[in-house]
Formats: structure tokens, C-alpha cells, sequence
């Protein structure tokens, strides 16, 4: 066997010369570097087509930015136009409103996110909008009007906003990368004939509801200078179907109260009865015994427009069916706190608290919240 070997080596080594294995090492050099030249002018072409993609999409973009900004500036004009609106409001200015907030998204659907979420919030939050609110506290029943200038303020900051983004923002993304979507469970993934698909890592188009986002924080502000913010931010909150913006605010301000309240009673579908806290007052009395006490209005609201519950709600109710559903600790101190309790209307409470228990109910459950947010 050995000796066959040793015979094979010889032949090969007479048959072919130094210049020979040159010529084929040179060969299988210019194979590999044919192969890999295919490999990356592959990849090239592929980062090629992906930017073209995305220059395309900043094309469009861009433009649509600009007529929007346009548009916005039209309609701040408009308002600007119409002189006093301090006033109760009408049908007229509901379908009015309703025009020009309509417009307005219709014109951002290919503007930045930004813009474009500004535009759908604005419309979603103003439209099909109860100019009456009743009004029941304790016995006594009140009806009360909206004022014109309260839908006609929050339409022309929001307009100025958009103006200002659509004509300032940057969308040029940090990089040309694609990511593999696979948003479906790997159990399930493999009988599906396509598995995923890609998308670009750090650009995005459409709306940006995520209630933990910027712009819905920015439009909370927005509502927040109107004189009846909680009926809008019952809206705005109906929109997002969550009221994390608010546990923002709490966390700055360094207070607590309940971000969620659950009945232990279910309605009559057997689903559970939740009421979110939609928005905070800061208050301080300026007269009378209690001069200089300052306090928190924590109002609460259901913010599913299907099933209506809260008229049915008194104090004694909530102290004995409702508990702390955000964070499971000591879940029914709210109610040693709360120094009132008011109906509002329109599936909204009301309820007081000093400052000073406030923040030690939040001195309580900070850790919590913080473990929550660097979750979300």
C-alpha cells in the first residue's frame, strides 16, 4: 500500500511541473475572488436598493411636510379670523372644527410620525363631541355648555405644533439596516409559509400611539391649558386606551394616586369595572379657615364609551368595592386619603387630596414606579 502511494506521488511529480501548480493556484485565486466579488456586489446592490428606498420615502415625506405645514398655518389663520370665541359652543363650531381637524389628518398621512400622530390625536380627540355635560353633584343636577374658545384653543396649538415640526424635524435615519419582523411565536412561525419580513432599524413612518411616546406627552400638555381639560383628556385618553402619560406627571411632581381603580364587582357581561385617572389639578385655597391649604384633584374617568357605570358610583360605593389596580401595595389607601368626592359628569369623579399625603403616598411606592417605567 505504501509503495502504491509512494509510485502515485512520483507520477504526479513528473507530470506536473513548478509552473503548472502556479498556473492553477492562480486559477483558484481568480474562482475565490470571482465568488467573492458576486458576494459583495450582492450586498452592495442590496444597500444600494435599500437607500433608494429610503431617499424615495424622505421625497415624499418631505413634501408632504410641506404642504402640511402650510395647511396648519391656514387654519391658525382662520381661528385667528373668527374673533371672540368665548362663548358656549354650537353645532356650527363642532362641524366646523370637525372640517378642519379632518382636513388636517387627511393631509399628514404621509408627513413625518410626528406631525402625522399630532394631526390623528387633534381630530380623534375634538370629533362627535357632547356639548352638554351633565352635571350631578350630591342631589342637585347642573347642565354644562362647552365654550367655543376651549375646542378652538386646542385646535390652533396643536396646528402651531405641526407647523413647527413639519417644517423643522429631521427623518434622515442613523443608518441604511434592515431587522428581521418576526412578531408572530416561534411555535406558530413554522407552518407559516413566510416566516417575516424586514424592516428598517431606526426609520419608521406612520402613527406613534405608544403611550409612553413623546408626542402623546406633548399633547397632553396641549389639553392641559384648556379650561375643561378633563372632558378632553377623557377623549384623548379613550384614543390611547391607556393613561400612562399621566404616571409621567405624577412621577415628576413626586405624588401618588391610584392610576387605575377596579371594582370587585364585574357588570353585567362579566367585565371588570375599571376607571383611570385621566387627569391631576394642583390647587391651593386662597380663603377662609383653611387659607393656604394646598391639595390635588384626582379625577377619575371610564374611558370605555360602551358600557356606562360611574352615575351609579357614591363614595361609599367606591370605598367599599374599588381598590388600587396600578400597583399591588396597600391597595386601599386612597381611601383614608381622599378629603372629597364630586360627580362631574359625563362618566368622570372627582376626588381631593392634601399635597402633603400625596407625596407621602408616593414616598411609598416609588420603587414601584420606577421599576415600572424602566419596563415600558
Amino acid at each position: 500500500m505504501f509503495n502504491n502511494c509512494l509510485i502515485l506521488f512520483q507520477v504526479v511529480d513528473t507530470e506536473l511541473g513548478f509552473s503548472d501548480w502556479v498556473s492553477i493556484i492562480k486559477d483558484i485565486i481568480v474562482a475565490l475572488g470571482v465568488i467573492l466579488g458576486l458576494i459583495i456586489g450582492h450586498k452592495g446592490l442590496r444597500r444600494l436598493l435599500i437607500e433608494n428606498v429610503i431617499k424615495e420615502r424622505l421625497a415624499i415625506t418631505n413634501e408632504a411636510n410641506i404642504k402640511v405645514k402650510s395647511l396648519a398655518e391656514q387654519i391658525i389663520s382662520k381661528i385667528n379670523d373668527l374673533g371672540d370665541t368665548v362663548r358656549a359652543a354650537d353645532e356650527d363650531d363642532i362641524i366646523y372644527i370637525n372640517s378642519l381637524t379632518k382636513k388636517l389628518v387627511n393631509s399628514s398621512i404621509n408627513t413625518s410620525p410626528e406631525v402625522h400622530t399630532l394631526a390623528f390625536l387633534l381630530y380623534e380627540t375634538t370629533k362627535d363631541f357632547e356639548l352638554v355635560i351633565d352635571k350631578r353633584i350630591k342631589n342637585s343636577r347642573r347642565l354644562e355648555r362647552r365654550t367655543a374658545s376651549d375646542f378652538y384653543r386646542i385646535v390652533s396649538m396643536t396646528a402651531s405644533r405641526i407647523s413647527y415640526f413639519a417644517g423643522s424635524i429631521v427623518d434622515v435615519p442613523n443608518s441604511s439596516k434592515t431587522i428581521k419582523y418576526q412578531g408572530i411565536r416561534k411555535e406558530i412561525r413554522k407552518y407559516l409559509g413566510k416566516t417575516g419580513f424586514e424592516t428598517l432599524k431606526n426609520y419608521s413612518t406612520g402613527l406613534e400611539l405608544q403611550s409612553s411616546s413623546a408626542i402623546p406627552l406633548l399633547f397632553q400638555e396641549i389639553i392641559n391649558r384648556s379650561s375643561s381639560d378633563y372632558i378632553f383628556k377623557k377623549k384623548f385618553f379613550e384614543v390611547l386606551q391607556s393613561n400612562i402619560p399621566v404616571l409621567f406627571y405624577l412621577y415628576l411632581n413626586e405624588i401618588y394616586f391610584p392610576l387605575i381603580l377596579k371594582s370587585s364587582e364585574t357588570d353585567m357581561f362579566g367585565f371588570d369595572r375599571k376607571l383611570y385617572l385621566t387627569h391631576v389639578n394642583s390647587k391651593r385655597t386662597s380663603f377662609g379657615e383653611s387659607h393656604g391649604r394646598e391639595y390635588f384633584e384626582f379625577i377619575y374617568s371610564n374611558i370605555n364609551p360602551r358600557f356606562s357605570f360611574v352615575d351609579t358610583i357614591t363614595k361609599k360605593t367606591l370605598t367599599e368595592n374599588y381598590t388600587d389596580d396600578f400597583i399591588d401595595f396597600d391597595t386601599g389607601r386612597f381611601k383614608r386619603l381622599q378629603k372629597k368626592f364630586v360627580r362631574l359628569g359625563d362618566e368622570s369623579f372627582m376626588l381631593e387630596c392634601d399635597s402633603s399625603d400625596a407625596k407621602e403616598y408616593f414616598e411609598r411606592v416609588e420603587h414601584m414606579i420606577k421599576k415600572y417605567l424602566k419596563n415600558l
